[in-house]
């Protein structure tokens, strides 16, 4: 959640060398959502494998994902299809574009429109991530539960090369805005991380992945130092970009991949055990539906970033102060969201059980 606040909270017009450095560093934080992918596979997939031989493994999934996203979400989309325009009776032109593609939010299809100019007003273009992630889920359940650890396992793979090389086709068709909008061309993420989940629950070995634990910081190390070149490279040489599309992608899965391998067997212990991660761990979710629609109201705030010095010329103390004020907010919104309202649909989940570790973990020394 941190990475993706660093890209969207990025001021615009930088003016000096420097603003230019930290601008284009910070919108390397546009792979939080890559690293949430990732993710999102691994819990998911473990998940799901964990409750393979359980009793309404399929209901209770569907039941327990679903009392995690769509009450907020959905409550978002009712109160901009439904309730602001009560007060609004004569209409804006958002509320009237939002009116005509309210049933791309209702189907969790976003991902198809949000690259058209003006076309999810309100500061809602993030909702395309939400649906990426739930397109991948209607179908995943059911390959997991169906398919032999070894097959799924190979899927997995499949899923990675097939996304980059249906990057490449979308790029080549000249619909290389696109390229990040498809499930079919951000599955490599989702399924890297479902395969790491995989291979602990059926490691290679009696050590699990402890005798390739230099070989895994390696090559995500070297994949996440392969990612940034590429990108900040397209800000110096845009017309890299498409390169860095189909695979800087890649490589940004890898090094996510590699990450979320090292913590789920202690490796990383020391960073990701910090309150500060266990708290944007619990809040995120919240933040990242609010964060971007808040801006909308940040008027006040602007004028009082614009009164902030210079610092030796450049603009970088406007965008400390900026950025921790609107994370701030972004944190406040989220602890509110889980609180008031998001709490009182995830304690229904005590109705559907989740299913339990079929087999221990392997870890390190174990």
């Amino acid at each position: 959640m941190v990475l993706v606040l660093c890209a969207h909270f990025a001021l615009d017009g930088p003016a000096t060398a420097a603003d230019r450095a930290v601008h284009g560093v910070l919108l390397l934080g546009y792979t939080g959502l890559d690293l949430f992918f990732v993710l999102s596979g691994f819990l998911i997939t473990g998940v799901l494998l964990d409750a393979r031989d359980t009793p309404h493994r399929v209901r209770n999934f569907y039941a327990r994902r679903g009392l995690r996203v769509l009450p907020l979400y959905y409550g978002v989309v009712f109160a901009l299809v439904v309730v602001f325009p009560l007060f609004r009776p004569g209409g804006t032109p958002a509320l009237d574009t939002l009116r005509h593609n309210q049933w791309w939010y209702w189907l969790h299809a976003t991902n198809f429109i949000w690259r058209r100019p003006g076309a999810m007003p309100y500061n809602t273009g993030h909702f395309w991530s939400l649906a990426v992630e739930e397109q991948f889920y209607l179908i995943w359940p059911w390959l997991v539960f169906t398919l032999s650890p070894k097959t799924l396992l190979r899927i997995c793979v499949a899923c990675v090369f097939g996304a980059l090389i249906c990057r490449i086709g979308v790029i080549a068709s000249g619909s290389g805005d696109w390229v990040a909008s498809y499930v079919w061309t951000r599955m490599d993420t989702l399924a890297a991380g479902g395969a790491v989940a995989i291979l602990l629950r059926y490691p290679p070995s009696a050590a699990g992945l402890a005798p390739y634990r230099r070989t895994i910081a390696r090559v995500g190390i070297v994949a996440g130092i392969a990612a940034a070149v590429s990108f900040l490279a397209t800000v110096r040489w845009p017309a890299l970009m498409p390169f860095h599309n189909a695979v800087g992608f890649s490589a940004v899965a890898v090094s996510f991949t590699a990450f979320v391998a090292a913590a789920s067997q202690g490796w990383v212990d020391g960073l990701v055990t910090r309150p500060v991660f266990q708290f944007f761990g619990k809040y995120s979710y919240g933040m990242y539906v609010f964060h971007l629609p808040m801006l909308l109201t940040f008027g006040p705030v602007y004028a009082v970033v614009n009164r902030v010095p210079l610092l030796a010329g450049t603009g970088l103390l406007r965008q400390g102060v900026f950025f921790v004020i609107a994370t701030t907010c972004t944190a406040a919104l989220g602890v509110a969201s889980w609180h008031l309202y998001e709490r009182h649909f995830l304690a229904l989940k005590r109705f559907f059980p989740a299913g339990r570790p079929a087999r221990a973990l392997v870890h390190p020394g174990q």
